[in-house]
């Protein structure tokens, strides 16, 4: 991947397929509150969060330095503590690079179920890494609730649990 300026470009494409608005030059304030500085700040904070899943994604893929390895590791530890059908939704978005209208289309659901679930993932991430520790896991909403059935009748494994249960032996 080499320059740092190709690895932010990477970054940004990743955003605009999760994020179509920002081709529009808009933030992604999907619900909006009344308070425009509120809307914009989530918006950004959004992003950021965003932007560190794709990080982590990239350093995964390449020799990251230690003290970066100490953060990738931690991102990839508070995903790794949410459901099974979180750890897909991020995992399709983030690393196989679909976009939550694809996701939604490929486990034949509503597309606002997945991008109400995937800003509530969101946020609690962002609120996970800023306090230090994992925020109250969410719960999965009712319309997915056939789909993480369907997850575990299958078997599937959660990626980040797995990726860690592999990486600590």
């Amino acid at each position: 991947m080499g320059s740092p300026e190709a690895k932010a470009r990477e970054v940004s494409a990743q955003l605009y397929g999760v994020y179509p608005e920002l081709r529009e030059g808009r933030l992604p304030v999907h619900e909006q509150s009344g308070n425009d500085d509120a809307d914009m700040r989530a918006a950004v904070r959004e992003l950021l969060v965003g932007a560190s899943i794709v990080a982590t994604r990239q350093a995964v893929a390449t020799d990251p330095l230690p003290d970066d390895l100490i953060d990738y590791r931690r991102m990839v530890g508070v995903m790794a503590s949410l459901e099974p059908l979180h750890q897909w939704l991020l995992y399709k978005v983030y690393w196989d690079g679909l976009s939550l209208r694809t996701v939604a289309s490929e486990w034949d659901t509503d597309g606002l179920n997945v991008m109400r679930e995937h800003k509530v993932l969101i946020a609690y991430l962002q609120k996970s890494m800023a306090q230090g520790k994992p925020a109250p896991t969410p719960k999965i909403r009712p319309g997915l609730k056939p789909i993480m059935a369907k997850l575990k009748q299958e078997g599937t494994k959660a990626p980040f649990s797995d990726a860690l249960r592999s990486a600590t032996g």
